[in-house]
């Protein structure tokens, strides 16, 4: 799934009829060309979002493995449901192009191209099994970009490509691994060399009581090389030097750069909400709901929430990131005697969570990923890194919860000798 902007130019699908958007009026009123019949039909913003969200019109996505032209129905591609050799290759070239992406306009992308290319060799990424140049980069940015930038443009159709000789055999790469973690990633000076020769050593012992048809073949030395060098470099050197030398050298800790638009920077964090709820029909009480909230930094506004009396879980984060994405036309048809209309919907540029394990899933990675937000998990014990999101929480208990009859209050002292159990909503 790709973003789409509503503007001149947009190609839609809908009542099976194909349409492009010619001219934007005043009202949020659009011209839209039958691009059959040519006759122009008016659609308001209001009902084409209305209809994507109902799943009555699909937008064109044009570019490689997307919908393109002549435009037809989503048929249910999921990223998730990849071969995991895809997934992560083309994970890989998003991570690639991605600084790319927010140069803007500029004269020439060639030096910013051949500078990433550096940065990538420099980081060793050509000794980790990826592939890439300056021309692929380039057919990467232009597939990414003219599909609306959908993480289907980046798959690889050959990931059974490569070599079909015999692979190293699944005996000798365990032993591999095990000298890694048992060797090199103790403080003591031991290097590359040192793992090769404690391989051979560990072969030669376990060939002993080997047929001589059964032993076990030597790797050879660049092999394992290339396995140490593909192990988490930032992993070993926790091993090796301790937490903090490893902070320092893999980790940049950078200033936040403050949102200039909305849904630029989007938080996201779970509560259990200082309240006891109590069921309507049987009257009993249900305890305290967690609250998963989506807030957006720009605005200062909530995006969009779930509530639920499950714990902080996937499903709650995907039913509140699903909330966030849509409109929320539903609030003026249930409360009609609300004033003000929640005008907030749409997909989030950066969503920065911490890093509990339902924020940690492949599954929510696998999700951003095809919906084009990129994921950023903060620091661990470093709430001020989505500060926004943590302060809404506080004014959400202080200004609303607190108020309301079954609050629990935050402490013990504010709530002096209130019982919330006597008095639920």
């Amino acid at each position: 799934m790709g973003r789409i902007s509503l503007g001149v130019g947009a190609k839609f699908l809908f009542d099976d009829r194909s349409y492009v958007i010619v001219e934007e009026l005043e009202d949020d009123i659009f011209n839209c060309k039958n691009m059959a019949s040519g006759r122009i039909k008016g659609f308001s913003k209001h009902d084409l979002i209305e209809k994507l969200e109902k799943g009555e019109l699909v937008f064109s996505e044009e570019g490689k493995n997307t919908t393109n032209t002549p435009i037809r129905k989503n048929v249910g591609a999921d990223f998730s449901k990849l071969k995991e050799s895809q997934k992560k290759i083309a994970l890989f070239r998003l991570s690639v192009i991605e600084p790319l992406l927010e140069l803007g306009d500029v004269k020439s992308l060639d030096p910013f191209v051949r500078e990433r290319v550096d940065q990538l060799i420099k980081e060793g990424y050509h000794h980790k099994g990826n592939r890439f140049s300056r021309a692929s980069i380039y057919r990467w940015l232009k597939d990414y970009c003219n599909s609306n930038r959908n993480i289907w443009s980046l798959v690889s159709i050959y990931d059974k490509c490569g070599p079909k000789g015999k692979l190293l055999d699944r005996e000798v790469e365990i032993i591999i691994q095990k000298m890694i973690d048992h060797f090199y990633k103790r403080r003591e000076a031991v290097n590359p060399k040192d793992v090769f020769e404690l391989v051979i050593y560990e072969i030669d012992q376990t060939n002993e009581s080997r047929d001589d048809g059964d032993k076990l073949p030597y790797p050879s030395q660049s092999t394992v090389y290339r396995r140490v060098d593909q192990r988490d470099q930032e992993d070993l050197a926790r091993s090796k030097k301790g937490r903090r030398a490893a902070f320092e050298k893999y980790r940049q800790v950078k200033l936040q750069k403050k949102p200039d638009r909305p849904l630029q920077r989007v938080e996201i964090d779970h509560t259990k909400l200082d309240l006891f709820l109590v069921d309507d029909e049987k009257k009993i009480p249900l305890g305290r709901p967690y609250i998963t909230i989506l807030y957006d930094v720009f605005s200062g506004y909530p995006l969009g929430f779930y509530i639920g009396y499950e714990p902080s879980s996937y499903h709650a984060v995907m039913q509140a990131l699903k909330h966030a994405i849509s409109p929320k036309n539903y609030v003026k048809e249930l409360f009609p005697d609300v004033e003000n209309s929640w005008d907030s919907y749409g997909l989030p540029e950066l969503l920065v969570t911490d890093r509990g394990k339902d924020f940690m899933s492949s599954h929510l990675d696998d999700a951003c990923a095809q919906l084009n937000i990129k994921l950023e998990h903060t620091p661990g014990r470093s709430p001020w890194y989505k500060g926004a999101v943590e302060r809404h929480f506080r004014t959400l208990n202080q200004q609303l919860v607190h108020k309301i009859p079954g609050t629990t209050f935050s402490n013990i002292f504010d709530k002096g000798d209130y019982d919330p159990k006597k008095m639920p909503v």
